[in-house]
């Protein structure tokens, strides 16, 4: 990925999500700085040191962690950011668990054969995987 579309998709997600009226915005970024993928994460990194700290009346708060190129290091730290820091955004490279990450927010995984959820997903308390939840209105909320 090019640096400015690193810096353009970045820009986007927090300009989207201060939009919430949230007085700080955390976006959680995995690159691969060292290791075998360093010629594209080491660019990525030093992007996100031009990304702005403040949009509106939001504060933008950036939590960059490394994966060293490895991709069950991409998810390990996905999830880390997900669930200690509780990241209002993610940005990291392929197969570090976005797309997974979305799918079961979307309930997409519905239409998949076989596929299965273990535990609770909740959003604002409500568990999304509730067989009473309208599942059209959960995707115009939660978006993809």
């Amino acid at each position: 990925m090019k640096i400015k579309g690193v810096i353009g998709t970045l820009s986007a997600l927090a300009l989207a999500t201060s939009l919430s009226a949230q007085a700080q915005v955390k976006i959680g970024v995995v690159v691969s700085a060292t290791g075998t993928a360093a010629f594209v994460g080491i660019p990525q990194k030093n992007a996100v040191g031009l990304l702005p700290k403040k949009i509106g009346n939001s504060t933008i708060e950036y939590i960059t962690y490394d994966d060293a190129s490895d991709p069950t290091q991409s998810v390990t730290l996905a999830k880390k950011l997900l669930s200690e820091y509780k990241i209002d955004a993610l940005i990291g490279p392929s197969g570090c668990g976005k797309s997974t990450f979305l799918r079961t927010l979307n309930r997409m995984n519905d239409q998949i054969p076989g596929a299965r959820l273990t535990g609770e997903v909740s959003i604002d308390g409500n568990d999304i995987y509730d067989p009473l939840v309208d599942v059209t209105a959960l995707r115009r909320r939660i978006g993809m």
